[in-house]
């Protein structure tokens, strides 16, 4: 998980350059359905230090991921009008981040089954 999260900062950064690229045009306007401050807010990474156990850390990544993909896919939609490769990238990024969710929810599931 650790490793695609690092491919997750790759491909943003290559999203930020493209968007960059896009900028020279300023009377274009990005309109998010949602509020996208919430989700990069309380990113609990700041104050996780060690988890006492494998629970605390796996409900960590779940509500990270979470956030990550509601996060992605409003992006997606706010750039859809721009550049739909860009837009197909950010919700590719939005599906990993669900997926990875999902991971780790099963797995904090299958640890309260015990």
């Amino acid at each position: 998980m650790a490793e695609q999260r690092f491919e997750l900062g790759k491909v943003l950064g290559e999203i930020a350059r493209d968007a960059a690229a896009m900028a020279t045009f300023p009377e274009t306007e990005v309109e998010f359905e949602m509020d996208p401050s919430p989700a990069m807010v309380d990113r609990k990474f700041q104050s996780l230090g060690t988890p006492a156990e494998p629970k605390e850390l796996l409900k960590i990544m779940a509500e990270i991921e979470t956030a990550d993909h509601e996060l992605l896919a409003a992006a997606a939609g706010a750039v859809l009008s721009l550049s739909s490769v860009m837009a197909e990238r950010l919700a590719g990024e939005a599906a990993s981040a669900r997926k990875r969710s999902n991971w780790a929810q099963d797995h904090l599931d299958l640890l309260g089954m015990g």
